[in-house]
């Protein structure tokens, strides 16, 4: 009886000791305490002193970027702190093209800085392009409105902004919004109504006054 007795207090203690660790572990993380990740994406970095290894780039809202080297064996190897990109409001992570035309891994901020790093043995992060539009939240590889293959950018109030993949590969556009535009709704000019409404010289619907 006295040994049921204290393989319960026991068995109590170590799920109250395990619920305030759980408590604790939510607490930190909710005071942001920890790293935030938002993104991944493959490209290159440095693993264990040696630059240009194939991998997985992970990175922070702090732009601080980890690494794990593409598998040499049966398992990848273990994540490492690699870099810092320098923005302290990193929202997305893609491999594609720099302005230069070369691939890399890109960094977008929220306030529209996209930052580039060369694939191979270049380990410093630098300002790419400016996206001209700020709350950047997403990126994906789609077709522009006109279809044409690009980067798209996805702006926190629906607005749709782009790059194509093809020179010059530093100029974003405006592409589109989600919500749609104002539609205008100003007069019509009286050059817009003629050129709109007009016949060709001869065709029928044209009125000839007889002679």
């Amino acid at each position: 009886m006295h040994k049921a007795r204290a393989f319960f207090f026991v068995c109590a203690g170590l799920l109250c000791l395990a619920l305030v660790g759980q408590s604790l572990v939510k607490s930190a993380w909710g005071n942001g305490s920890g790293p935030r990740f938002v993104a991944m994406s493959q490209g290159t970095g440095t693993y264990a002193g040696f630059p240009g290894m194939n991998g997985t780039l992970a990175v922070t809202a702090d732009g601080e970027v980890y690494f794990r080297s593409a598998p040499s064996g049966p398992q990848p190897g273990p994540w490492e702190h690699e870099s810092t990109v320098g923005a302290s409001s990193v929202v997305a992570m893609s491999h594609g093209r720099g302005q230069d035309g070369t691939t890399g891994t890109r960094v977008f901020a929220s306030d529209g800085t996209v930052y580039f790093r060369r694939d191979g043995m270049a380990t410093s992060w630098v300002v790419d392009s400016q996206i001209g539009a700020t709350g950047i939240v997403a990126v994906a590889y789609g077709r522009d409105l006109e279809g044409i293959q690009a980067d798209l950018v996805l702006t926190v109030s629906g607005e749709v902004f782009s790059r194509r993949d093809m020179y010059p590969y530093n100029l974003w556009r405006f592409d589109t919004s989600i919500l749609g535009t104002p539609t205008d709704t100003a007069a019509p000019s009286w050059g817009s109504l003629k050129a709109r409404y007009a016949t060709p010289q001869g065709k029928a619907g044209q009125m000839t006054l007889g002679k």
